[in-house]
């Protein structure tokens, strides 16, 4: 893991983490602190109880210190930083003049969302 490491820009890296506890009752000052749990938390009931977050990773020490225990499952931001790369730099619809292709809907001004 790369302990204290920043992007390019200075930004911490987001770490995806695994954080356990004994019990509901312990996760849930995390919560209420805006943990960012993902869309929605998601509680493993396993030998205690176990969520996956998002967190800085200077915040892995801190949650240490408190008395969870963290496990490591991925640096969300390399993740991030890879998929980045596969968005392409052009316009691929040379401003308007060529439509785009495959399963949606056309939405907007005049016509229905639904």
């Amino acid at each position: 893991m790369l302990m204290n490491q920043r992007t390019e820009g200075g930004a911490p890296r987001i770490l995806q983490v695994r954080i356990h506890a004994d019990d509901f009752d312990s996760l849930r000052p995390l919560l209420l602190e805006g943990l960012d749990a993902g869309c929605k938390p998601h509680v493993d009931r396993r030998d205690g109880v176990s969520m996956q977050a998002y967190v800085p990773e200077e915040e892995v020490r801190r949650l240490q210190k408190r008395g969870y225990e963290i496990e490591v499952l991925a640096d969300a931001t390399a993740a991030g930083l890879e998929r980045l790369a596969e968005v392409g730099q052009g316009d691929r619809f040379e401003g308007g003049r060529i439509a785009p292709r495959g399963l949606g809907r056309k939405t907007g001004r005049g016509h229905s969302a639904e």
